[in-house]
């Protein structure tokens, strides 16, 4: 998958109000505006990071995410979800013990998770 926009981490455990993932998810790529108007139509991809003491924004998140097609969201979360969004790839729970870290070095703004041992 090709991502010509961008990739762009948005860390979530220091976020207690589960009302403004969204409004942190839009910060992170520079804007003041919603997170629906900012994305648009535009192709890219959100990692966001730290979910699970944030569930009660995941309606909302999904709504955004049904009306923003070319963005794919990749959530780490400790909890499951329980969401299905239409026409979407479904999530599937990581069951390895093994670690991943996030290296801000990537070439050209790219996301690169790299596996500890």
């Amino acid at each position: 998958m090709t991502i010509p926009t961008g990739s762009w981490w948005v860390p979530l455990a220091s976020l207690a109000d589960p009302a403004l993932v969204e409004a942190a998810a839009a910060q992170a790529l520079g804007s003041k505006d919603t997170l629906a108007a900012t994305v648009g139509d535009k192709r890219l991809m959100l990692v966001l990071d730290n979910f699970e003491h944030l569930l009660d924004a995941v309606a909302g998140l999904a709504q955004t995410v049904g009306a923003c097609p070319r963005m794919t969201v990749l959530v780490t979360s400790r909890e499951p979800l329980h969401v299905t969004v239409s026409g979407r790839s479904q999530s599937t729970r990581c069951t390895s013990a093994k670690r991943w870290s996030y290296s801000s070095s990537a070439p050209h703004g790219a996301l690169r998770l790299r596996r500890q041992r």
